[in-house]
């Protein structure tokens, strides 16, 4: 039994893990598992047990909320490879301006 709006959207993998596709703002809500259980009362009569599990609450923040967190690495990632260029090219000019000195000294 799953309601239309998870249709085609929800899975379940391993014992107990449900996976949701295509998240939207609509799903920021609790959900709970349920099992039903045909129990049999007597000769062709059986009595439907419902068995509630917890619920879980998910949480759904706004694209800008997201897009904000996952941009602060990104801009620690291009200040320390911008430095560590910069460190690299002078490093590269110290020698090349050693060896033109050491060059000059010889001749």
């Amino acid at each position: 039994m799953v309601h239309s709006t998870y249709r085609h959207r929800t899975s379940i993998t391993g014992m107990t893990n449900l996976m949701i596709n295509d998240v939207t703002k609509a799903d920021n809500t609790s959900f709970h598992c349920f099992v039903v259980v045909k129990r049999c009362a007597s000769y062709n009569q059986y009595e439907d047990e419902i068995h509630y599990g917890g619920g879980t609450r998910l949480i759904i923040k706004e694209p800008s909320q997201m897009s904000n967190i996952s941009q602060e690495p990104l801009v620690l990632a291009a200040y320390v490879t911008v430095k560590f260029f910069i460190a690299v090219i002078l490093v590269v000019l110290g020698c090349v301006c050693g060896r033109a000195k050491n060059t000059k000294r010889s001749i």
